[in-house]
């Protein structure tokens, strides 16, 4: 008896102490992930290599412990080399049905996958945590999805849809008063306007960036601060050489480089510029290497330099624009988007409709077993069985009424179901028609030879961007023809009444 009691109290003893442990362990885990919500890049990634890898007992803790590692590899710029361990995460969350990791794993893995080049899957990621992040109003999440989406599409020269979440971003991180969030937000924005070709807009934006420099990393400050530099280079070239040479102090970038070079060259400067622009060239990616190859030959041409010191240039311009162009066409992250948010509402309208059979079913079921137990009564009390017949006759008919009236709406609803199929395939194609009208007459295109099809398009894509604005002008003009609501939308862009009468052809 003393051995048993002995034999008893080691194990729970052992299991006391594993329990302990594995407490600890996921309390070292969860100060990990605190020090990444801080934004402490540095002091998380230094906790996640010290980590025993051996004290993972339980898969909660494997799947917190590579969630951490793919987020604090990524923040650190190292490389990402494989998305097995993310994805034993995603596994695992999707499991157990935990929401907020799950969410928090896609958009890990959405960013890290995109550095390493995979776009399309990127994407994907993305937007599955766009569809449950929905649900969880997670600033510190939105906040990393919406710079994310923004920061691809601007990537890819899809300013409009990156303009749409860099402003989602913008509302959460006024409403979370983060002035790191702050100043990401309206430097993307920034960017964004730039792409669209409104310069204005872009230079005040960036410069609304100013007050919040010293409340962000050394890396992003390199970038807002090559971002102030580039939009005030032909406005204000003195105050741009001074923020260009405080990136340059801290880790200078190629577009650092480029820009000096641009004000040099406007200043001329040429050698200055020249050398500027060689060191930017070397440090670039793709994109910005058309873009330093363009101000370099814009600069070329505005000095009447001759061909021979800009054929190369030229020849290796269109080299690698149709390098970029192939990569963009390839991934079409635009349509992609719009895809994904299709499946979206369609797999809600297929849970509907597996609800609504469930339903019907269910009640079927119920009639059946009131026959049942009606021809069971009927069999036990045999003295009434005569006086029960027009009863059950009645009843019977009654549920051929039912049952013919559930069909009739099961195929109501199908009928409905395609019908909203059949909406949505059309809406897509018509906001994707609108936004191709939308910037031909910002290029300078006129509607001289649109239908009124073509007008209701644009406003149709107009109002996915700008529901604010759309709304407004309904509200306030809700007799408006599709091309007065044209007009309506060009006022409200800053369009001047002359640009506009001869865009509408008045």
């Amino acid at each position: 008896m003393k051995h048993v009691f002995i034999l008893s109290l080691l194990a729970v003893t052992l299991f006391l102490g594993s329990c302990q442990q594995q407490s600890n362990t996921y309390t070292h885990l969860e100060a990990i992930d605190s020090l990444l919500h801080q934004e402490l890049a540095d002091s998380a990634y230094q906790q996640i290599i010290k980590t025993d890898t051996s004290i993972l007992k339980s898969d909660a803790d494997q799947a917190y412990y590579y969630l951490l590692l793919t987020w604090s590899r990524y923040v650190k710029y190292q490389p990402f080399t494989t998305d097995s361990l993310i994805n034993q995460s995603i596994n695992y969350y999707q499991h157990k049905k935990e929401t907020d990791k799950l969410a928090l794993a896609y958009a890990v893995k959405g960013e890290a996958i995109y550095e390493a080049g995979n776009i399309t899957e990127a994407i994907l990621c993305l937007k599955e945590c766009e569809h449950l992040a929905q649900t969880l109003k997670d600033n510190f999440l939105d906040n990393k999805l919406y710079g994310a989406l923004t920061m691809i599409n601007s990537q890819q020269n899809e300013y409009a849809l990156a303009l749409k979440y860099g402003k989602k971003r913008l509302e959460t991180a006024l409403r979370s008063q983060n002035k790191s969030w702050i100043a990401g937000s309206l430097n993307q924005l920034a960017v964004c306007f730039y792409g669209l070709k409104e310069q204005d807009s872009a230079c005040q934006y960036i410069n609304r960036c100013i007050p919040y420099i010293k409340n962000v990393t050394d890396e992003e400050k390199v970038i807002l601060l090559d971002n102030i530099g580039f939009f005030n280079i032909e406005t204000h070239p003195d105050t741009a050489l001074k923020y260009l040479h405080i990136a340059e102090r801290i880790a200078p970038s190629a577009d650092t480089y480029d820009n000096q070079a641009r004000i040099y060259a406007n200043q001329g400067q040429e050698k200055e510029a020249d050398s500027l622009w060689t060191i930017a060239l070397e440090k670039s990616n793709l994109k910005q290497k058309i873009t330093i190859i363009e101000a370099i030959l814009q600069h070329k041409n505005k000095m009447r330099c001759p061909e021979k010191e800009t054929g190369y240039l030229k020849s290796q311009l269109l080299t690698l624009k149709d390098s970029l162009n192939r990569k963009i066409k390839e991934t079409n992250i635009e349509k992609q988007q719009y895809h994904f948010d299709y499946l979206t509402a369609q797999h809600s309208k297929d849970q509907s409709i597996n609800i609504l059979e469930k339903e019907l079913i269910g009640l079927g079921s119920f009639l059946i077993f009131l026959f049942f137990l009606f021809l069971y009564k009927r069999h036990k009390n045999k003295t009434e069985t005569f006086k029960q017949m027009d009863a059950l006759e009645t009843d019977i008919k009654k549920k051929d009424e039912i049952i013919k009236n559930l069909k009739t709406v099961s195929e109501n609803n199908q009928k409905f179901a395609n019908e909203l199929e059949t909406k949505l395939n059309k809406q897509n194609t018509n906001i994707l028609s609108g936004k191709q009208l939308f910037e031909s007459i910002k290029q300078g295109q006129t509607t001289a030879s649109w239908k009124k099809k073509a007008y209701i398009q644009v406003f149709s894509y107009y109002a996915v961007f700008h529901p604010s604005s759309a709304e407004d002008i309904l509200l306030k003009h809700p007799n408006a023809t599709p091309r007065q609501k044209i007009y309506l939308i060009l006022k409200e862009e800053g369009w001047d009444d002359e640009k506009i009468a001869q865009c509408l052809c008045i």
